[in-house]
């Protein structure tokens, strides 16, 4: 998320203030501002999940997160298509929630899913890094901005069904595995201690 805010989404910021004509430490001033909205998100995310992150669903958080994120790249398609430099405000603001709460959640599912194993949270950092370095790349190569931010938008709605449809799945499994057979031979109901009937041989 921070490679492709501060990569690619540093291009669309400039084009929505190209308009305005400002100078160079004008230009620095307005950027910054949107990154700091993007740093405050942030931390009232961290507080949020503080607070509230033990009463929730850990899939539903991540859940939740993803669809922020395909909030933020399709906020960040308008800011591009109208040059709106407000827009690309709320878009790092979604931006910074959702890496805040995707985080979160990641790290309690791989506390509880996977015995706190250090392979697991190192397994999460290495894809993470990858991601990153080919954002980078990306931003590199990829000149044309509304080719990235479309690819970004389908990449964010892909995670985002992936994250309600896949997701659920480990909980529905754990379920079926603890739950006994509804359909058994006797109703439990129906059976009877017969220790109660029968005599004692003492």
């Amino acid at each position: 998320m921070v490679s492709y805010a501060s990569g690619f989404f540093y291009r669309v910021i400039v084009a929505s203030l190209a308009p305005l004509n400002l100078d160079h430490k004008e230009l620095n001033s307005r950027t910054a501002q949107c990154f700091i909205i993007f740093g405050i998100s942030e931390v009232v995310a961290g507080t949020l999940n503080a607070k509230f992150s033990d009463k929730m669903d850990k899939y539903k958080l991540i859940s939740f997160s993803c669809m922020l994120s395909l909030f933020s790249f399709m906020t960040g398609f308008l800011a591009y298509y109208y040059s709106n430099y407000y827009l690309c405000m709320a878009a790092l603001a979604f931006l910074g929630f959702s890496e805040c709460c995707f985080n979160s959640g990641i790290a309690v599912a791989l506390s509880n899913d996977y015995g706190n194993k250090l392979e697991a949270f190192a397994v999460y950092r290495m894809l993470a890094a990858i991601g990153s370095t080919l954002t980078q790349i990306l931003c590199i190569f990829l000149h044309s901005q509304l080719i990235f931010i479309s690819l970004f938008i389908g990449i964010g709605s892909i995670l985002y069904l992936a994250s309600v449809f896949y997701f659920p799945l480990p909980k529905k499994v754990e379920e079926a595995a603890t739950t006994p057979e509804k359909h058994s031979l006797f109703n439990n109901s129906e059976v009877t201690d017969c220790s109660a009937t029968m005599p004692n041989d003492g």
